[in-house]
């Protein structure tokens, strides 16, 4: 029966596995055949030429919130922002001089003066006030929104450099698993290998090209949200993201990241912001007496006997609470404060909680992938190693290099999901501690 060959992975990394020589005590492997293998080396430069194939738009994560900078929704936000502090210089309103004449018969007298208001009940303070505490409100609320934005921006952004690594990691291994399937037809031919280990090749296989194509919908979706996040500034077609998986922060002791939360958190501040104005609100609605006195000055002519006299003219009028006025707005005011006081109380809780939860999920995926590199991705590269060594030495069948490598292949994509894991969880508790921020 005519033996089958498989092909070389490329010029750079082949090896030749041949049976033991004839006259030869060794037992009988089968015919000759060629798997090839790739080391370390070899890996790395098909991983960057597939990395490197089409004209991609690369972004780093850098360039991606400077283009979401620039975006249009959050634009939208910045112009309002502007608008905010354009309006900050407040002028309390002041009633301005009037000016008076007055006839009286009955002997001439003449009066002509100019009359101010002079305000002296704090309601200009309270004003000027509130409207600082609502352009902070504002400010705040808007922050946040793009604080959102930017943190559902990073986790598109990492969602697809991890699909990136896993489509070139699972199409490494597939060049591997074809040629250890062509391998171990060469040897069902030669009467040494069963159907069932050809189907566990082809199935290998098949799998990896069902994971290729889940990635390949992964990668979609993180496109199709960086593309509405960025604009027309990106095209999701060409799309490519230049990242590391590595988390790039330590973890603060849990009771720091509590207070830098409720430091931090933009939602926080909005919503302190507004219980303080509920609460002057409140004290402005208080029903009391605070005079607002009019002043008049200016001279007076009378008609005294035969002749004019001319004399200064002074008045002041200030207005008596004798009768209590309308409903005063205090009651509602006050149902206001406490309404809104108990949301704050409710929003810290909740924001507390979700740090605790954060910090929590980061700390166990960090350790979970680090365990999981010491314990079982690095002795799976060193048996790597030794398995294609092995096959150079004809130490070992296809069938025992099929186990071996299909085994370290499942290790390399866990420890890239763990990986694509935690640095999703580093994300989420960047975003919880309100440190995502354009």
């Amino acid at each position: 029966m005519e033996n089958r060959t498989a092909r070389p992975l490329n010029r750079h990394s082949a090896a030749v596995l041949e049976g033991p020589e004839p006259g030869a005590e060794a037992p009988r492997r089968g015919p000759p055949v060629m798997i090839a293998s790739i080391d370390s080396g070899a890996r790395y430069v098909l991983l960057l030429l597939l990395a490197a194939s089409g004209a991609a738009q690369e972004l780093t994560e850098a360039q991606a919130m400077q283009l979401l900078r620039e975006s249009p929704s959050v634009r939208e936000y910045r112009v309002n922002l502007e608008s905010i502090h354009a309006g900050r210089p407040w002028q309390p309103p002041r009633p301005g001089a009037s000016l008076n004449a007055s006839f009286e018969g009955a002997g001439r007298t003449e009066f002509y003066f100019v009359e101010q208001e002079i305000v002296f009940n704090r309601r200009n303070g309270l004003a000027r006030k509130l409207d600082e505490l609502e352009a902070d409100s504002r400010e705040a609320h808007a922050n946040f929104e793009t604080g959102r934005m930017a943190a559902r921006m990073l986790a598109a952004f990492y969602r697809l450099v991890y699909a990136q690594q896993r489509k070139q990691v699972i199409a490494a291994n597939k060049v591997e698993l074809e040629d250890i399937h062509l391998a171990v037809e060469a040897l069902h031919a030669a009467g040494e290998a069963s159907k069932f280990d050809v189907f566990r090749a082809q199935r290998s296989i098949v799998e990896l090209e069902v994971s290729a194509s889940e990635t390949e919908i992964l990668a979609a979706r993180a496109k199709a949200v960086l593309a509405g996040l960025l604009g027309d500034q990106v095209n999701a077609g060409t799309l490519r993201a230049k990242g590391s998986l590595l988390p790039v922060r330590g973890l603060m002791p849990l009771r720091e990241a509590l207070s830098v939360a409720l430091a931090g958190r933009a939602d926080i501040r909005a919503a302190a912001a507004k219980l303080e104005s509920s609460r002057l609100e409140a004290s402005a609605a208080t029903p009391g007496w605070r005079p607002n006195l009019k002043l008049q000055g200016g001279i007076k002519r009378a008609e005294i006997v035969d002749h004019l006299a001319v004399g200064p003219y002074f008045a002041v009028s200030v207005p008596l609470p004798l009768w209590p006025g309308g409903p005063s707005g205090e009651p509602t005011a006050s149902t206001e404060h406490v309404h809104l006081r108990e949301q704050l109380r409710t929003l810290r809780n909740r924001v507390l909680a979700e740090v605790q939860v954060a910090h929590d999920t980061f700390r166990i995926r960090r350790a979970s992938a680090d365990d999981y590199r010491r314990r079982v991705f690095a002795p799976a590269q060193e048996l790597r190693m030794s398995t294609f060594a092995g096959h150079r030495n004809g130490a070992s069948t296809a069938l025992e290099t099929l186990d071996s490598v299909t085994a370290i292949q499942a290790a390399e994509l866990r420890f890239l999901e763990l990986q694509a894991a935690a640095k999703e969880a580093e994300v989420e508790l960047e975003r919880v501690l309100g440190k995502v921020a354009l």
